[in-house]
């Protein structure tokens, strides 16, 4: 299963600045996917995620809190709806995709969180 990264405190505010894309291209070993330009990170080949860890703060121009979770867990949230019934209005829970950057059908989040 594939895992997804999550990068605290980027590009925001003028602090942090840097291009998740470009680090997704250094880290095509593990096949990473950027997505957005918020430091969200899927890796559909991590290995060892101690050793890809290890990759990634090498790899990070700053300091950077990392989270990294898996995929599978990523999916049972959503599919168990947490916040359903606290949404005003309709009473549903609206989920948004947004294509991933960089891949050419575009691909859904959800897509490559599944993948692996």
């Amino acid at each position: 299963m594939s895992l997804v990264v999550f990068l605290r405190g980027v590009n925001v505010g003028g602090h942090r600045n840097f291009r998740p894309s470009l680090l997704a291209r250094e880290l095509s070993d593990y096949d990473v996917v950027n997505i957005g330009a918020a430091g969200t990170l899927v890796v559909r080949k991590p290995g060892s995620a101690a050793k890809f860890r290890a990759e990634l703060l090498r790899r990070l121009p700053f300091e950077a809190d990392v989270m990294i979770c898996q995929g599978r867990d990523l999916v049972r949230l959503a599919n168990d709806n947490p916040f359903g019934k606290f949404v005003s209005g309709a009473g549903r829970c609206e989920v948004r995709q947004y294509p991933c950057e960089g891949v050419e059908d575009h691909s859904f989040f959800t897509d490559y969180l599944s993948a692996g």
